[in-house]
Formats: C-alpha cells, sequence, structure tokens
C-alpha cells in the first residue's frame, strides 16, 4: 500500500472514530496490517484513537489493549486514557495508580521549569504520610472542576501540614481568596500568573519556598490518597435558598453523550422549551452554535469564577449543567445544581462520592426534561 493512500485511510478513520466507530474499526484493523511504515508517535495516535472507537462500542477489554500496546511504545503515552478506562470499570484504586505515573514525570517538567529549575530535589509525596506536619507545595495540575473539588480537601490539609503553598489557577484565585483566605491562615494561595507577571515577587517566592518546603504534591494525589485510605471524601455542608428565578444552563464544553469533549450546543436544543428564558454560564467557542433567542449569554470573556459566582448567586433559583466546572461551583457555593453525566462515561466522582449538598445527579438529558427542569 502506497503511503499516500495510508495516510488517506488514518485520516478518514480519525475522523470517524467515535461518530462511526464500527466503521473506524474496520479502518484501523486494515491500518495496522501496513504499521511498519508509520512512525511510532504516528502509530500511538492510532491506537489510542483506535481504543476510543472500542470504548464508544463499550468495548472495553479490547480498549485496554490497544492503550497497553500504545504505552509499550512510547511509555506512558495511554496512561491519561487507561486512568479514565479503569475509573470507568469501577477500578478505582488501578486508576489511582495509572493517575499518579501519569503525573509523577511531567508536572514537574517543562510547565514549571521557568519557575522550579532547583527544585527537582525536593520529595515527591507518595502518600499522606509524608505532609503530616510538614509545608508542603501542593500544584493544581489538573482542570477547574478539579481545583473546586479540591477545596473538600482544605480542611484536612490545615489541620495536618505545618504550612502549605497551594497553586490556583488565574481566574481561581479571587473566589478562592474570598473565600478561604481568612479560614486558613496556614495556607498561602499562589498562582503561575502572578509570578509571571512580576519578576521580584517570582524571585522572593521561589527564594522562601526552596528554604521552607520539605514535600512536593498534587492535588490529585492528595484527594485520591484520602479516598484510598479513608473511602470517602468530605463534603461542603452548604445550601443556600434561592435569591433568583433564572434557570441556569451548561450545555457543552464538557462531555455529554459520549467521550468527545466541546459538543456543539445543539446537543440541549431537542430538549429546551421553547416557552422559557435560560442563562448561559458557560463561554462559547469559536466553532460552536449561535443561541437560540431564548438563550442568553451571561458569561464575559474577561471574567473569573468569582465573577459567574457572583451572577448565580444572585439570580438562579437552579442550575442544569453537564460534567463540568459550574457543576462544582454550585456544589462549592451551595446552589441547587443538577448534573447530567454521559450516557457512556459517568465519573466516578459523581456517582460514588457525596461532596456537595446542593446537587443532584441526573444520568441523562431527558431526566432533567421529564422532572420539567428545562
Amino acid at each position: 500500500m502506497k503511503d499516500n493512500t495510508l495516510q488517506g485511510l488514518i485520516k478518514k478513520a480519525d475522523k470517524i472514530h467515535l461518530t462511526q466507530p464500527k466503521k473506524a474499526i474496520k479502518l484501523y484493523k486494515e491500518i495496522l496490517k501496513n504499521k511498519k511504515y508509520i512512525t511510532n508517535e504516528g502509530l500511538v495516535n492510532i491506537l489510542i484513537n483506535y481504543a476510543g472507537s472500542h470504548l464508544e462500542m463499550r468495548e472495553r477489554d479490547p480498549a485496554e489493549k490497544l492503550l497497553k500496546e500504545a504505552n509499550s511504545i512510547i511509555p506512558k503515552s495511554a496512561d491519561y486514557f487507561l486512568t479514565t478506562l479503569y475509573m470507568g470499570k469501577g477500578d478505582l484504586e488501578k486508576g489511582f495508580k495509572k493517575y499518579k505515573t501519569r503525573y509523577t514525570d511531567s508536572v514537574y517538567g517543562e510547565e514549571y521549569k521557568w519557575v522550579f529549575e532547583d527544585f527537582s530535589n525536593k520529595k515527591l509525596m507518595n502518600n499522606l504520610i509524608d505532609i503530616k506536619d510538614k509545608t508542603v507545595l501542593i500544584f493544581s495540575e489538573q482542570g477547574f472542576g478539579d481545583e473546586i473539588m479540591f477545596t473538600t480537601m482544605y480542611d484536612y490539609i490545615s489541620k495536618n501540614v505545618k504550612f502549605a503553598y497551594i497553586e490556583l489557577k488565574n481566574n481561581m484565585y479571587d473566589l478562592m481568596m474570598s473565600l478561604f483566605n481568612d479560614k486558613y491562615p496556614n495556607i498561602l494561595f499562589w498562582t503561575r500568573g502572578q509570578l509571571k507577571e512580576d519578576e521580584g515577587l517570582q524571585k522572593e517566592f521561589i527564594s522562601k519556598i526552596n528554604k521552607e518546603v520539605e514535600v512536593k504534591a498534587l492535588i490529585g494525589d492528595i484527594f485520591s490518597e484520602f479516598w484510598l485510605e479513608f473511602g470517602f471524601i468530605p463534603k461542603h455542608n452548604v445550601l443556600r435558598k434561592s435569591v433568583g428565578n433564572k434557570i441556569g444552563l451548561v450545555p457543552y464544553a464538557g462531555v455529554l453523550g459520549n467521550n468527545s469533549k466541546h459538543k456543539s450546543y445543539y446537543n440541549i436544543e431537542k430538549y429546551i422549551s421553547k416557552n422559557k428564558d435560560y442563562f448561559m454560564l458557560a463561554r462559547m467557542e469559536k466553532g460552536q452554535a449561535k443561541l437560540s433567542s431564548n438563550v442568553h449569554k451571561v458569561v464575559q470573556d474577561d471574567w473569573g469564577f468569582i465573577d459567574t459566582a457572583n451572577w448565580i448567586i444572585k439570580n438562579c433559583e437552579y442550575v442544569v449543567s453537564i460534567d463540568t466546572s459550574i457543576a462544582h461551583l454550585c456544589g462549592l457555593l451551595g446552589i441547587k445544581c443538577y448534573v447530567v453525566l454521559s450516557e457512556l462515561y459517568q465519573d466516578w466522582r459523581w456517582t460514588k462520592l457525596d461532596m456537595y449538598e446542593s446537587t443532584i445527579v441526573l444520568n441523562d438529558m431527558q431526566e432533567a426534561k421529564n422532572l420539567g427542569l428545562i
């Protein structure tokens, strides 16, 4: 088979690997007959997408085999997907272990090198004992929702460490400072954005932590180690009374209906009523559909999470959201939120943990429609 024909097949299979998984699987089988013509990087990408097609068919065993093959070619290249696969199967301990290896080598690499060039000799947390009575530097290596979810760990951290430096994402900083800065005197919140913008602050901060910090840790590691040791995660026992009458809505920018991210607005259009007004609590991204006339844009481009939080508190009776950061934000604030999970992959943290008093988990968008929520 000529290389240009092979490349055409690969492009076609990758394009349909989630939308037409049966057809893609046939194409990938044909492609792999000619894998001697494919680079290692290209082969890994094919194997990962091939596994994704099997996952769309809910065929986890062949997907796992393909992902392990990808790892045998380029170590750890498929760890993210194996983590998701194991947790989706309910094997949380195996998933956590794979998660830990996923970040051990990478999160302190290029992403943080400009801050901590001489910091590699610091101890990396292996279990919760390592942070007891220590000064700890905690990195936020995950998404916005994970960062909000990690606030359930703040009490434990404050009670057990001597002092903690906790990284926040730039547009999360104002919200967390307003909620937690006075509550935890032995926690200092910081962002890479602050350090990048202020060279003097950067030098002072790096000098300080190099002298004081004994252990570096990831929010994901602390969260997972706590669950493995105690079998539960603390929850926020806050529930606010409704102060508005608007329906907040997050129909895209996460997982809805299948594994693929950033689904278009039309995923929800067949469910919502034409006789109600809805208020979009996520940013519209390039390439996404325009809003219907009864769905109103709320979030501005320059907003941080504190701006979105204030709007929800003042205006919403409740929120209907897919599994994304706004659902976690509502849980943190104590605002009633109906969290609509993916029909294919239902994140174990929503199904097994009871982190927020104000969130109600639904299995699909049709259930939200049946309940009259949308």
